[in-house]
């Protein structure tokens, strides 16, 4: 193993300062929430149904972000490598929700062309509904994701993992995770492609 011995390890710990901006990230997604959740009632922009989407990634980005700490802690400290399992009573949550986040790109993608395409239809479903049946969609989908991995983690719960979402990825799953996020990810541009041409045809664009 190429980190066999224990003690801090530049190689390992240099990855981990993705913590930094992340920082960042944590405070202006936190603030999207809270100012949807303050001012929600107030202004006519953050009543639509997109802007309550856009919170609710924001607050998976929390979660997603907090995570990376785990990674800075455990290469900084020179523990360097803790058990899957452990790891994922630590820092399922961040796993998870990472995966959400990226669902997400899709979910929204096919949102804003429920919006473009089918203008009317879009504003006659009742808000609490679509909302709703979004987050159940993003429940089921977490809960997919969490049976999977727990399924994985309990083959080989000593699988030795930095605490690094990538080696969350590395277990012996049913799938490449990493070939779903492409999948995911390819089609939510497509989609954002879809409703550029839609919006060119329907407001008359030359």
């Amino acid at each position: 193993m190429a980190f066999s011995n224990p003690g801090f390890h530049l190689e390992l710990f240099l990855p981990s300062l993705v913590m930094l901006p992340s920082i960042i990230g944590l405070f202006l997604n936190a603030s999207v929430c809270y100012i949807t959740w303050k001012y929600w009632g107030k202004y006519t922009a953050l009543k639509s149904k997109t802007s309550v989407l856009i919170a609710i990634n924001s607050f998976l980005e929390v979660l997603h972000q907090s995570g990376q700490f785990v990674f800075f802690y455990i290469t900084a400290t020179g523990i360097d490598f803790i058990p899957a399992l452990l790891a994922f009573e630590i820092e399922g949550y961040y796993v998870i929700s990472t995966y959400v986040v990226t669902f997400m790109f899709l979910t929204m993608s096919i949102d804003k062309v429920l919006a473009v395409a089918f203008p009317l239809f879009y504003l006659k479903v009742k808000f609490r509904l679509y909302i709703y049946m979004h987050i159940l969609i993003l429940i089921i989908f977490a809960i997919f994701m969490f049976c999977l991995l727990v399924s994985a983690i309990s083959a080989d719960p000593d699988y030795p993992v930095t605490g690094n979402l990538s080696d969350f990825n590395g277990l012996p799953i049913l799938f490449d995770t990493r070939n779903m996020f492409i999948v995911l990810l390819v089609l939510s541009i497509l989609a954002h492609i879809l409703v550029g041409i839609l919006a060119k045809y329907k407001g008359g664009g030359n």
